[in-house]
């Protein structure tokens, strides 16, 4: 427990007013749980070094973070996974009939150096799951010193998406999504399953997905087949306040 009027507590706050959580069954139990995440283990080593507790309001006001967060971007990627990120994402790619359906692909738009891909296919799946099948997907506009990933699809979002049925009976992952040129917004209205994932900024500082609005607001505003079932905080980067969001498909009543 945090003391009162602490920054400790102020950001403890921040972050339990921003989750949100609907779903049943998505979020991984409290058993104890081990996996091989170097990203999250550098991400810990930063916030030791730069006394980083974590985001509170004020970060949406940060413009500068520390100068080594560029080679964390450039290894591994804009973004921590977290072991229950991963589990989320792995839940959802499972299908309602395990012995009848195969596992829903998941779609990495935007998939960068392959890290986030990575690490879904290296995850330690719970006793019950079936195989994931990731499907990393990149236009390779940008270079990275590292690649995670040998099968990278290099072919932008949209013209995957119309090869292969709008992305219908798939997961859609989006990982810090550009803010810039109109990406995140065409890719969502062209996508045609029924799962969406974000890992992006929830806050308004415009860094992720839109300049001018939080991606659950646009989705909100402009996806009304589409509803926020999860909102949960991901490690933040010094100077950062970070999210994954799930939006899933709106049952429609018989």
């Amino acid at each position: 427990m945090s003391k009162p009027n602490t920054l400790r507590a102020s950001i403890a706050n921040h972050l339990q007013c921003r989750f949100d959580n609907t779903t049943t069954g998505l979020l991984p139990s409290k058993k104890n749980r081990t996996h091989t995440n170097p990203y999250f283990s550098l991400w810990a080593y930063s916030c030791e070094e730069l006394e980083w507790a974590g985001p509170w309001p004020n970060t949406v006001h940060t413009k500068i973070a520390h100068h080594i967060l560029p080679v964390f971007y450039h290894h591994f990627g804009c973004v921590v996974p977290s072991y229950a990120a991963l589990h989320v994402i792995a839940k959802l790619a499972q299908p309602a009939k395990p012995s009848k359906e195969d596992v829903r692909p998941i779609l990495d738009i935007g998939s960068g150096n392959g890290y986030w891909s990575f690490m879904l296919r290296n995850f330690p799946l719970v006793e019950g799951m079936k195989d994931l099948d990731v499907r990393p997907i990149d236009n390779g506009l940008s270079l990275y010193r590292v690649s995670w990933v040998e099968n990278t699809t290099h072919e932008d979002g949209i013209g995957y998406l119309k090869k292969n049925d709008d992305g219908k009976g798939c997961v859609l992952l989006l990982v810090y999504p550009q803010a810039t040129g109109g990406f995140t917004g065409t890719v969502l209205k062209a996508f045609k399953g029924d799962s969406i994932v974000v890992a992006g900024t929830q806050n308004g500082n415009g860094f992720t997905a839109f300049q001018d609005v939080m991606v659950d607001e646009w989705v909100g505003r402009n996806l009304e087949e589409f509803e926020l079932t999860l909102r949960m905080p991901l490690p933040s980067f010094a100077g950062k306040d970070e999210a994954l969001f799930v939006f899933q498909r709106k049952k429609v009543e018989k």
